[in-house]
């Protein structure tokens, strides 16, 4: 018995109105529409962000973003294995990650790093949408565990992209740390 492998390939004009010159794109690549449609509606109902939700799937945050804008380019296309990962990722799966709760450790530091990298608490709360009591738990070492939901949360906040104002050296040091009151 002999077995055949075959490889669909799409013809895709190379921009739109081009005309189809019969070039072949591979099945890496897929129409994107359908998993704009799908992104839109996860956002639309659930607390993701395009952030969280490249975070959760497991894809470049600017795939979401462009899957998210309002008008898609025309003829746009998504890579096979980033489409398999967003499909993934559902109403469910959210709700899960909001009841599970993982350790809370790798997040304290993280948040060490990113008040090093200049960001402040307000900061970090506003980009990630965790309440700022949260943040200043974890930066004390009080809380154990954490939501996976708000793990995945603090981690889609760069390090990087810390906003302009300086740290505030009191946030998250012992009170043998903080410089004293003027």
């Amino acid at each position: 018995m002999s077995t055949m492998t075959t490889t669909a390939l799409h013809a895709v004009p190379s921009h739109p109105g081009a005309p189809n010159d019969g070039a072949a794109i591979p099945e890496a690549w897929l129409p994107a529409s359908p998993f704009a449609a799908h992104v839109k509606h996860l956002l639309a109902g659930t607390p993701l962000t395009t952030s969280l939700l490249a975070a959760v799937a497991g894809v470049p945050q600017r795939t979401v973003a462009s899957l998210a804008a309002p008008t898609p380019r025309p003829h746009q296309r998504i890579r096979h294995v980033d489409a398999l990962r967003l499909l993934q990722v559902t109403p469910t799966l959210v709700d899960d990650l909001q009841r599970r709760r993982v350790d809370a450790l790798r997040e304290s530091r993280r948040l060490q790093r990113l008040l090093r990298h200049g960001w402040t608490v307000a900061a970090i709360s506003e980009a990630s949408q965790v309440p700022p009591r949260t943040i200043t738990t974890l930066l004390r070492g009080e809380g154990r565990t954490v939501p996976a939901l708000t793990a995945l949360r603090l981690r889609s906040v760069p390090l990087d992209g810390a906003p302009s104002t300086p740290a505030d050296p009191r946030v998250g040091a012992s009170r043998s740390q903080r410089p004293l009151a003027a």
